[in-house]
């Protein structure tokens, strides 16, 4: 399962608090607390609309080609997957060829 951020409502519900993270492992880079290695982003219009990471690749791979089609019709939509440890980006949505 991804780990998701809690939206500004959820927050307000918990008191205004951030839930507690994870400690990062021995695999993760400062600041990437409980997380997996992979980061799947949809965007419409230029703001972010809903984030995900998995720690493995082919489910992050999965999911990506599940939200271009169900998302992908959103006004100025983009699915990027990114390798948060290396920084790559390892697939968008529409291409930028």
């Amino acid at each position: 399962m991804p780990h998701e951020e809690p939206s500004g409502a959820a927050r307000s519900r918990e008191g205004g608090r951030d839930r507690p993270h994870a400690r990062a492992g021995p695999e993760e880079p400062p600041g990437r607390t409980g997380r997996g290695r992979y980061h799947l982003l949809l965007s419409a219009d230029g703001r972010p609309v809903q984030h995900g990471w998995w720690g493995r690749e082919e489910v992050a791979r999965d999911k990506f080609r599940r939200w271009v089609g169900e998302y992908g019709g959103l006004p100025g939509a983009r699915v990027t997957l990114t390798d948060e440890r290396t920084a790559d980006v390892l697939a968008t949505w529409p291409d930028q060829r």
